[in-house]
Formats: structure tokens, sequence, C-alpha cells
């Protein structure tokens, strides 16, 4: 993905070249770093087609009902309270802007910025209670709400794009000769319908193993294999069988595990299970399509190991010829449940974001550094793995728009605002100069994964929330004394407003009653801002003084002789308190000037 182009200061055009697999983090770059909403310029018409999947509404410029005043209302409320997308299709028309279509009370033009449509008086002219919609002091605004413009021309619409950050959307095949098929494949694969991502979890196999059927649940529902394995090819669904934990055997075969998947050694689930002497979790397998038949590494069977009588009796009493058929059931039952995670993709990964940024938001809250460190670095492994954008990183928000730092900030949770405020930026200094050194392969797999640990780590330390409120201020208003501090000096600034034009400073102030009286003090924060700006405070430059000998004159012409002979009677008129005195003082400056 290119760099964002376009100097906002002086009114130019943000603008970023991008591939259809960028859009996503080409978007969120434009709403949060250019604190621009996204004008998609599509001329293939693949990003229009990957928008329709995602979560929102798209209307069309060319239909009259789309554009009708209420329409836009609606939609536009429904977005900025879900969160969700309302994506402007001007398709290909050159000669419509989007500023045709503003009303103040239904599609004001302060949807161009974000700032002011989140604020009360602007989406509180939207709202009619009289249909349902709450009042502006109980809507909450979610801060994923994205507004896009779609345009399938090479150029845009000009007025609309000077408003908006426009990102050009190229796929790989316009290098050279169009490629019908390969952009098709291009657009499944982005869309996970032509091939499931396989990600990895030694968490999901690791719970397994200790029966904790809430993480095991917790995994799957984030997206993660449910074949995901442990460095000695250990499945979840092997862990389990080898500790006869049933509950977690039967739900991994409902889910598509395969019974008949080995580990390094060639050890069946059904073979551990035998070896410990689980009779309920060996008859779950052979029902589930397990084979007896399979031998490890060292030749054995199932029967050959299994720990006592029972087990044996069980293995030698099974009829091998059931076990045919119950493994061709077993493999469509496989077929069928990847085909449905296939089918719901695209649902399914909503569903495991909002899962995996849930968790992050918590451990956020509960302020557990190892927790973050462990989660980030997972999912940072993950993208490289897959080569995919990560599923999750430091700056994402509540429904709030409170990001992991002010959530933290808010809680006081002085550790976790160290480590937010620090680690992404000496991650980004050892990763220039690990790319500087590189050398070997070696080497630069450990600067993509420094340079990813990078990513996932970023945050700005005055990012703004949905209401505009930033770390600092959120510290202040919650008294977060230590938390403060270390915002401060880490770049924090105490005077951005929010959209209320509320700062740090306002919020460090008391709370009075109608007579002045000290409701609330709150002297204890107010004082670490004063501390904090004693110590920034440039130190004042001392006067040089004038030498007695030779005093400068103001004009530079007068000789040292006359200027010190009319000195004394300059004191003097100086000295005196009357009036009178001072006219004549005032008198004799003027005629020495001359």
């Amino acid at each position: 993905m290119t760099a964002l182009d376009g100097d906002n200061a002086n009114g130019e055009t943000s603008t970023m070249h991008v591939s259809l697999k960028e859009l996503t983090d080409a978007m969120d770059t434009a709403v949060y770093v250019a604190e621009k909403f996204p004008l998609v310029v599509d001329p293939s018409g693949q990003a229009t087609r990957f928008l329709k999947y995602q979560r929102g509404t798209m209307l069309m410029v060319a239909n009259p009902t789309d554009m009708e005043s209420n329409s836009l209302r609606r939609h536009l409320i429904g977005a900025l309270k879900h969160g969700s997308l309302l994506v402007i299709n001007f398709d290909s028309l050159i000669t419509l802007e989007l500023e045709q279509f503003f009303t103040p009370d239904c599609f004001p033009r302060e949807v161009f910025s974000r700032q002011q449509l989140f604020s009360p008086e602007v989406f509180g002219k939207l709202l009619r209670p009289s249909e349902g919609d709450p009042d502006a002091t109980e809507f909450i605004i979610n801060d994923h709400f994205k507004l896009v413009v779609l345009c399938r021309a090479e150029t845009p619409p000009p007025t609309t794009a000077k408003e908006m950050c426009v990102i050009h959307v190229r796929l790989p095949s316009e290098g050279g000769k169009p490629d019908a098929s390969s952009d098709t494949a291009d657009f499944a694969k982005l869309l996970g319908v032509a091939k499931e991502s396989k990600r990895n979890s030694t968490e999901l196999v690791e719970a397994a193993f200790d029966n904790e059927l809430d993480i095991v649940v917790s995994c799957l529902d984030k997206n993660y294999d449910i074949e995901s394995e442990d460095g000695h090819g250990h499945t979840g669904l092997s862990e389990a069988s080898c500790q006869g934990h049933k509950d977690i055997v039967n739900l991994l075969l409902e889910r598509g595990a395969d019974p008949n998947k080995c580990n390094d050694e060639n050890r069946s689930p059904l073979y551990r299970a035998a070896y410990n002497g689980h009779l309920e979790t060996m008859q779950l397998l052979l029902e589930s399509g397990g084979d007896p038949r399979l031998l490890s590494k060292q030749g054995d069977s199932a029967y050959d190991v299994a720990k006592n009588a029972e087990a044996q009796a069980l293995l030698a009493q099974w009829d091998l010829s059931k076990t045919d058929k119950l493994v061709e059931e077993r493999r469509k039952v496989i077929e069928a449940k990847w085909q449905e995670r296939i089918t719901n993709h695209v649902e399914r990964e909503q569903f495991a974001l909002m899962q995996i940024h849930s968790e992050l938001l918590e451990i956020a809250r509960d302020g557990i550094v190892e927790d973050l460190e462990k989660r980030l670095e997972q999912l940072a492994d993950e993208a490289l793995e897959t080569g995919e954008r990560p599923r999750a990183c430091a700056d994402i928000r509540d429904e709030k728009g409170c990001n992991l730092l002010a959530l933290a900030a808010q809680y006081d949770r002085v550790e976790m605002v160290s480590l937010l405020v620090s680690k992404g930026k000496a991650l980004e200094i050892q990763a220039r100069e690990m790319l500087a050194a590189t050398v070997s392969s070696a080497q630069k797999e450990a600067v993509e994964k420094t340079t990813m640990l990078a990513r996932v780590w970023k945050v700005n330390v005055n990012s703004r929330d949905c209401r505009g409120w930033t770390p600092v201020a959120i510290a202040v208003f919650h008294e977060a004394k230590k938390s403060l501090r270390v915002l401060l000096d880490n770049g924090a600034d105490p005077s951005l407003k929010n959209q209320y034009n509320k700062n740090a400073y306002y919020f460090a102030k008391d709370d009075l009653d109608a007579a002045n009286n000290i409701v609330k003090s709150r002297a204890e924060i107010r004082q670490v801002l004063i501390d904090w700006e004693n110590e920034h405070r440039p130190a004042p430059v001392a006067p040089v003084p004038a030498s007695p000998e030779q005093p400068r004159s103001k004009a530079g012409k007068l000789s040292p002789k006359k200027t010190a002979s009319k000195t004394p009677k300059k004191t003097v008129n100086v000295s005196k308190s009357s009036t009178a005195g001072d006219a004549k003082a005032k008198t004799l400056k003027v005629k020495k000037a001359k």
C-alpha cells in the first residue's frame, strides 16, 4: 500500500493507491489517521463486490428511492448506531456530487467530518423520537461507523473528493494483461470463500488436554482451526482422547474433527485412548469412524497397546466391517462441516473478530500486562503465518471509540499504560535498526516478525474516542494520577479539546455548587498537571546587565561623555513623585531624544 499522499493543511486531496487485499486497512487509515471518510475509486468493480459482503448498507445514487431524504436519514442513523458501513455508490455517474443530497435534518453536510457528525448538536437533529428513535442524550454512536463513497469512474466527483480520502483500488492483474479468472480468484481469496484460512492455536490443544471446555469453545468461536496442532502433531481431539475427556471429544467430533488424524509418531486418538484405558472415549471414537487398524511408527495398533483387558476386549469385539462404512460417513461429515465453515466464512470471521476484540478490551480494563503481550504476539504470528492482516491490534476500539490505552487510563492501570505508550515505539526503532543490518534469510524473518509486532502494538497517545475524548482527558476525569503522569511524559497533549470544547485542564477544576463552595476537590490530579508544566516550562532568559563605564545608547550615536553627563538629570526627574515633576521628566526625555 502506498503512503498517504496529499497535504491536508493546504487543502489538497488525500490519496492512496492500494490492492484489493489492502482496502480494509486503507479505509482504517483514512478514518483514523487522515481523519477523513474514504472515497473508493473502483474501475474494476471488485471493491464494490467486496463491500457488498461487508456489514452495512449500500445505497445506489442512481436509485431515487435510495437517495430520498428520509431513506438517507434512516440508513445513516442505523449505521451510526450499529457501527457499520454506509456505502453511497455513484457507480459510473460523474456529473453528481454528494452535496446535492444534503439536507440539514436528514443528511447534513457534517457527514464529511467525523468529529462534527458525532456532535449531539448534529446527530440530534436526525433523531425522530416519534418514530422510535432515542433522545440525543441516550443515543450512543458506535466508533466503527464509516461513510464510504464508491465511484467506478477513474476521476471521482471533484468536490466530494476534496472532502474525503481518495483510495484508488488496483488489482494485481492490472499490471499486465487482464485475467478475469485471476481477478475472481483474488476476490474469492479475499472473502475466504475459495479456501478456509487455517489458523493454528496451541491454546486450543492445551485446553483440550486440561479439560477446559470453555476455552476450547472460545477458540473455535474465534475461527481457529479445529485440527490445530502442537509441536508433536497432537490435535485437540488427540489430547482430549489421551486424557479421556469425553465431553470435549464429543464436542470436537460434532464440529467435524478427524478421529484418524495421527501425531508425529503416527498414533491416532483411538491409539492414545486405548493406551490409557479410557473405554467411553474409545467407544465414542469407534462409533465416529476411528480406525483400530491404524499402526504407529513402531508397528503397534490400538489393540497392541491397550492398557487393560477391558480395552482389549472392546477392540477385539468391534466389527471391523462397520469401520469402513463409518470412515466414509465421517469423511462426509468432515466435508459438510468444512463446507459449512466456508459458506458462513464472512459471518464467522465477523463473530471471531468480535470475540477477539472483546477479549483484548477486557484485558486492558483488568490491566493484565502478561495476557496482552501473549495475545498480541499470537495475533502477530498468526498474521505472518497466514499472510493476512492482523485480526486485532493495540488500537482496537470499543463501541464508544475507546482504545486499549484509553481504557487502561480510565482504570489507572499504570503498567498497562506504560507498556502501550512505549512498546510500539521501541519495536519500530528495533525494526529499523535490524533492517539496516539485515544480511541472512534468518535475519530477514526476524525483521518481519519485529515489524509485524510493531504494527500490532502501534497506538496514538492522543487518539480520540467518538466524542473527541483523549486518553489524557479520560485519565484526569477519572483522577488516574499515575497513568496521567505516564501519558504526559510520553507526548499526551492536555490542551486537546473534545467535541464539547473541554480539555484535560477543564476536568482538573474543582466541582463547585451554586454558592461557589467546593463540592469535590480535584487538587491532587490538578497538581500532576502543574508539576508536569513546571518541569517542561522553558527556563527564563536572564537579561545581560549593561556595562557602567559604557552604557549603550538608544541611537548608538551619543558619545559616552554626553551620555554620562545627562544620566544624573534623568535619575532626578524619574524620582520625583509629583505630577508636575513627572511631566517635566517627560519633557526632558523628549528633548534628549531630539
